[in-house]
């Protein structure tokens, strides 16, 4: 048996070496490879050994040599050549690449490594190819497994494909379209129970988000638990942890959001924003949840939770509610492309993130913004970009007090926005995410006590809206900046 070793991540070589030696496999390696080889403590030739020819080209060249390659694709039917060329079959490749992702540069560009693996999983009938270091373990439980060996050809396949992607995309700047799924854990069913579903990641990117979140109890999270975790933690993350931000959401829209000086208070202000809807509800702060934090939440029904930590008392309190859902997660902006999948067909498109410059703001009536609404504003506009078109958001006191979402016409939105508050309006803010096609939802607002409105502007009755604010006393600013979500 003999067997070549070339790797970059030298994690879990020693069981490996360990079963080798048993076999009394014959091991070739490189310069590094070989260094950690000896180290611990096994024997091994250098590839200058099989090939005669040394390292060169400050070490760019190494394993290019027909005596490998020969020595790899070489089939059993090949015996008769294999021995007139004086040349030996290898029946195990063990290589991984360069850490291109990690440290990307020219210099980091594998040849060598991924033409290794490839001629190995080519081979696959007769060659084994390892290039995960997870996988160790799994060879030498089934060494005579054809099934396996092929399976880690198919991977090998995968592997370079991904790392090809990466160089591309780090070299030309462009985002790669394509996507290549690895299902991480499955699913009790999807939207309804008549579908299967998983959770997957694609293999060629970093692993954050929910690619990597801790849960730390609860039933087993579903199709509909991540999609509104993902909404509300959206939400919550367009404050920095300096102002703590909590959101309630149901069916992938907000029923509540308000930014407070902690945890508990933000929480109480959401949920009084709609305690009806909020009941069974997706909650996401963007701070610690502590163990004030956690005695309100314990107080009512909830599906999930998700925040960037909590505190050992608060999981405590809340391991009470052994069916709740606790996700703990670091927030990551993700700045890649979404992907939809329509008929036949896929939608790509880049995230929206872009910001509000307070500074860019368009003031087009004679009434002017006062500095005391600023900060609902920016929040009404901050949650209008997360909710269903057509959106609009009612804001007072650092809170979303009213939400009318995808709605078929922006003044029904309006309507349900501003139905059932049980607050006093005056000095509410109200935020749009397309623009107001007619004056109609201006006499609305006027008529609740609004007293300024946030919208991007670009309609051809924009002087209709703005003369109707004129008249009834309410400040309008343009943002040029549309939020629909479909």
């Amino acid at each position: 048996m003999r067997a070549l070793i070339s790797v970059s991540n030298k994690s879990n070589l020693e069981p490996l070496l360990e079963y080798l030696e048993q076999e009394n496999c014959e091991i070739f390696s490189t310069g590094g490879t070989f260094d950690e080889i000896r180290k611990l403590g096994f024997k091994a030739q250098t590839i200058r050994s099989l090939t005669g020819v040394p390292e060169m080209i400050g070490g760019r060249v190494k394993t290019l040599d027909h005596k490998i390659f020969a020595g790899i694709l070489a089939q059993e039917s090949d015996q008769e050549e294999m021995r007139n060329l004086n040349l030996e079959y290898f029946d195990l490749v063990v290589v991984n690449l360069y850490p291109f992702k990690e440290k990307p540069g020219i210099e980091n560009i594998d040849i060598g490594g991924v033409a290794l693996l490839r001629a190995a999983a080519k081979n696959f009938s007769r060659v084994w190819t390892l290039c995960d270091p997870a996988d160790y373990k799994k060879y030498i439980e089934s060494p005579n497994d054809a099934k396996l060996r092929e399976l880690f050809a198919y991977k090998v396949f995968k592997h370079c494909s991904a790392y090809d992607a990466a160089i591309y995309e780090n070299l030309s700047g462009e985002e790669k379209s394509s996507i290549d799924l690895n299902e991480i854990s499955s699913l009790r069913y999807g939207e309804n129970p008549q579908q299967k579903a998983s959770l997957c990641i694609d293999e060629s990117e970093s692993k954050f988000g929910f690619a990597d979140f801790k849960q730390w109890q609860g039933k087993e999270i579903s199709f509909n638990n991540l999609l509104d975790l993902n909404a509300a933690w959206q939400i919550v993350n367009e404050y920095e942890e300096k102002i703590p931000c909590c959101a309630i959401i149901k069916h992938t829209n907000p029923c509540g959001v308000a930014i407070a000086p902690n945890a508990s208070q933000a929480f109480l202000e959401a949920l009084s924003c709609d305690t009806v809807s909020a009941f069974g509800g997706i909650v996401a702060f963007n701070v610690t949840v502590d163990i004030a934090a956690a005695n309100e939440l314990a107080a009512i029904f909830l599906e999930c939770v998700i925040a960037p930590a909590f505190t050992q008392d608060a999981l405590n309190i809340l391991s009470a509610k052994k069916n709740l859902r606790l996700i703990e997660m670091k927030w990551q902006a993700d700045t890649k492309k979404n992907i939809y999948r329509i008929n036949g067909a896929y939608l790509t498109q880049k995230q929206n993130l872009e910001l509000l410059d307070k500074d860019k703001l368009k003031i087009v009536t004679k009434k002017q913004i006062d500095e005391t609404s600023w900060v609902d504003l920016i929040l009404a506009w901050k949650v209008v970009k997360h909710v269903k078109s057509n959106a609009i958001v009612v804001a007072k006191g650092g809170k979303a007090v009213g939400i009318g979402c995808g709605q078929t016409n922006r003044v029904k939105s309006v309507e349900d926005a501003l139905a059932g508050m049980d607050i006093d309006t005056r000095g509410a803010v109200l935020a749009s995410d397309g623009f107001f096609p007619f004056a109609d939802s201006i006499h609305l607002a006027a008529q609740n006590n609004i007293e300024v409105i946030i919208q991007p502007g670009g309609s051809i009755k924009d002087q209709e809206v703005i003369d109707a604010c004129d008249e009834l006393g309410i400040a309008m600013a343009f943002t040029s900046i549309r939020h629909f979500k479909h």
